[in-house]
């Protein structure tokens, strides 16, 4: 049996090579994505556990997560499966990419963007999708799609010349326009995306809100943002599960897994940030299938998208719903869940991770740091390697 791949230290990527944070920080990955299969097997083809690779050529949303799958021995029977895959994995990561769309009109799906578009009328949308509305329905994360859509072009459009001008950190000018756009998503009155039944929406936005989107050329009022991967991630575990394709986990490329398997224990770093440096606090080892959610205010090594530096701090999408201000109450946060999905556990976390005051989440597991203490909720979980150098030192403890 071989045992996982050793930790690595590496430094996030300098895109922005202004930025102070960046050369300080580092981070440690074991794995793909943060995630190892542990102690029973290892990731490699002759214990039977090899990534999918899908041979589509439509567009989908394959390249941002990973599907690692145990197709056993090798032979017609992995065949089989690998082209069972293809068909079903394959056809819901397209049918995802369609439906969660908020940046492309395509033709014939009446996905994210068309909703958008299409404000005060009725509109019949996939199962899928309505039912992703519904999750939401009563939170407010939805309707902050013009604050995402204004930390979106500053993270990968803007020109560092002009970023001072846009952030709302820096600029009373962008404070005031991230204000006006909160209290415009916390009006029911302003906008609602009233569920019909029936797989049928409105987006109702008001004459007032449609004059200020048209007079500040906001076509995005509701967006999943960067809940976008929690809903696919679900989608495609459901879908995986319908046809009996269990032996596997799932990984997005922002935080999110879906062990569906429960025959091997699985590893997952746990990091924790101190000011300008990231730290392996330790290594939690599990049994699935579980749902698990990691946030975090800062980019890894493996991908920085929906983050941007600045001098002290980054710049990224999690909004809270107060104000409209980029903020999080903890650095990093783990959470996961035996028996709900990544949505469940995620709209837990969100009311106590977004904002200034950190609430440990219910209904979930957790983990989480506090000093030199790596804190857990579960009993059924083991903290392996807690991290013991001359820079910081970790201690994990069972809270219940």
């Amino acid at each position: 049996m071989r045992e996982p791949k050793p930790i690595q230290r590496m430094e996030i990527s300098e895109k922005n090579k202004t930025l102070r944070i960046i050369a300080a920080i580092a981070l440690f990955i074991i794995g793909v994505v943060g995630i190892t299969v542990g102690i029973q097997s290892a990731l490699r083809k002759d214990t039977g556990w090899q990534r999918v690779q899908l041979n589509t050529q439509e567009r989908s949303c394959a390249e941002q997560f990973v599907l690692q799958y145990d197709f056993g021995s090798s032979g017609a029977q992995a065949t089989a499966v690998n082209q069972k895959l293809q068909t079903v994995y394959g056809d819901a990561c397209v049918n995802a990419y369609k439906l969660f769309n908020s940046d492309e009109e395509i033709a014939d799906v009446n996905n994210v963007y068309y909703v958008n578009h299409h404000p005060n009328e009725t509109i019949t949308v996939d199962p899928v999708l309505y039912a992703a509305f519904e999750k939401l329905e009563g939170t407010p994360w939805l309707y902050l799609g013009p604050v995402y859509s204004h930390y979106s072009s500053m993270i990968f459009n803007t020109d560092e010349a002009l970023l001072d001008e846009l952030d709302p950190a820096l600029s009373q000018v962008a404070k005031n326009y991230v204000e006006t756009l909160a209290a415009f998503a916390a009006d029911r009155d302003a906008v609602e995306l009233k569920l019909l039944g029936n797989h049928q929406v409105m987006l109702a936005v008001s004459p007032e809100y449609l004059n200020y989107a048209k007079q500040e050329e906001i076509e995005t009022f509701i967006d999943f943002s960067y809940l976008t991967n929690a809903f696919i991630i679900d989608y495609l575990a459901d879908c995986l599960t319908a046809e009996g394709l269990t032996q596997c986990y799932l990984v997005s490329n922002d935080g999110f897994t879906r062990n569906l398997t429960s025959s091997q224990k699985f590893r997952f770093n746990i990091f924790d940030r101190v000011e300008n440096m990231v730290y392996p606090a330790a290594v939690m080892e599990y049994q699935g299938p579980i749902s698990l959610v990691y946030l975090k205010d800062y980019p890894n090594a493996s991908s920085d998208a929906n983050y941007r530096g600045r001098p002290d701090y980054f710049i990224h999408l999690m909004a809270d719903p107060l104000d409209g201000m980029y903020r999080t109450a903890e650095e990093n946060l783990v959470s996961y869940s035996y028996e709900l999905s990544c949505v469940d556990v995620l709209l837990q976390m969100l009311p106590g991770f977004v904002g200034d005051d950190f609430q440990v989440p219910q209904g979930v597991f957790s983990v989480w740091c506090d000093g030199d203490l790596i804190c857990y909720n579960d009993e059924a979980i083991r903290m392996l390697d807690p991290l013991q150098s001359e820079e910081m030192s970790y201690r994990p403890i069972l809270k219940q």
